[in-house]
């Protein structure tokens, strides 16, 4: 009986990449550089650090949506979450790791969402949303 063949992490990010976000109908002979930099990425040599998959998409969807100040172009490149100073990804990260001021609601839902975390329990910043009351006239 034949083997069933294993699709790679860094082929599913190539065809995640090349798919979603070039949207461009996936064939190996097009897409071979995008495996290329999918591996160089997960599985760097030498000296360099790994970046997980769910970091590099993050990036390029943040790359994509045109969330930093110093970023308007279209992303055409796994490489470019290398990019910047400090690198895209080193800002993703970050992002990821610390969640924005409590009164910044929608921000909030956002990185929750993304995260998967909870940013504050609940009641912990009930004061902000309560109204200060006046005296009653006596």
């Amino acid at each position: 009986m034949a083997k069933t063949r294993r699709i790679s992490d860094t082929e599913v990010l190539a065809r995640w990449f090349y798919c979603d976000v070039l949207k461009q109908e996936w064939d190996y002979r097009l897409a071979s550089r995008y495996l290329g930099e999918a591996r160089h990425l997960v599985n760097p040599k030498e000296g360099a650090e790994p970046l997980t998959i769910p970091v590099i998409k993050g990036t390029i969807q943040f790359m994509g949506e045109g969330r930093w100040d110093d970023w308007d172009r279209p992303v055409t490149s796994l490489r470019m979450v290398m990019w910047g100073q400090p690198p895209f990804y080193k800002r993703y990260q970050e992002w990821m790791s610390t969640p924005p001021p409590a009164y910044l609601q929608s921000d909030v839902k956002e990185w929750e969402e993304v995260t998967g975390k909870i940013a504050y329990p609940e009641g912990a910043y009930d004061i902000i949303q309560a109204r200060p009351q006046a005296a009653p006239d006596n």
